[in-house]
Order: structure tokens, then sequence, then C-alpha cells
């Protein structure tokens, strides 16, 4: 099964972006670099909200907290306590990581996803 390992970091805590880069270095030495995509900061974030019918784009992050989503991880797990194994291997403190099963067939890979970019999807059959 697939999980995404979504990861938060203080965008101001240097900390936390060495680790992040660390993380990458890592996946990068294993070859798993095509099933990752790091986020621009979250100042260069469009949110788009809906309310009472009516969209409106905001500039910025959803979210209003000092943390912010910097990178996303797609791996591959037999459960959900291989899956949480996997992601605590992936980085040590002071990176905050949720993971998730990713819902129906998952279609990321080195071929739909690229370190620092994401492929549109083909429309499924």
């Amino acid at each position: 099964m697939k999980y995404a390992c979504l990861i938060y970091l203080d965008e101001d805590a240097p900390a936390a972006q060495q680790a992040l880069e660390k993380l990458l270095e890592g996946l990068r030495a294993a070859g798993k670099a095509g099933s990752a995509a790091v986020l621009e900061p979250s100042a260069s974030a469009t949110s788009l909200r809906r309310r009472g019918g009516a969209a409106t784009v905001v500039t910025g992050p959803a979210g209003c907290g000092r943390e912010h989503l910097a990178a996303l991880v797609v791996i591959d797990a037999q459960d959900l306590d291989a899956a949480l194994a996997a992601a605590a291997r992936l980085s040590s403190s002071p990176l905050d990581i949720e993971v998730r099963p990713v819902k129906g067939r998952a279609r990321c890979g080195p071929r739909r996803m690229t370190l620092g970019k994401i492929v549109p999807l083909q429309a499924r059959d």
C-alpha cells in the first residue's frame, strides 16, 4: 500500500531546513528521489478558499501556524506500522512527518513526480 509522508517544518528554523536537506540527500543516494517533491517556501503559496459558494484567491498558505508543509514523500509499506517506521527512518527532529494512506491506486512514481516538480497526471481510464 502507498502512504504519503507529509513533512512539515518551521521555515524560520535553520536546523529544520538543514534536516530537510539531509533527508533529500538520503533519498537521492537511495535512488528514491523520484517519489519526493520539495515545495517552495509557504510565502510563495496561493490558496483558494470557498465560503458561501464564492471562491476567493488568497496570497499565502492555507494554514496559519508556524509550521508549514515543506515536502511530500510517497512510500510503499505493508501497513500503517511499517509506514510509520519508514517515516521515522526518513528523518529525525526537528521535522514533523504526517503519514496518511493514499486513497485508491497511487499514480506517483519516478515518471509521474520528480524532485521539485510535480508533473500533471493523465486522466484515469
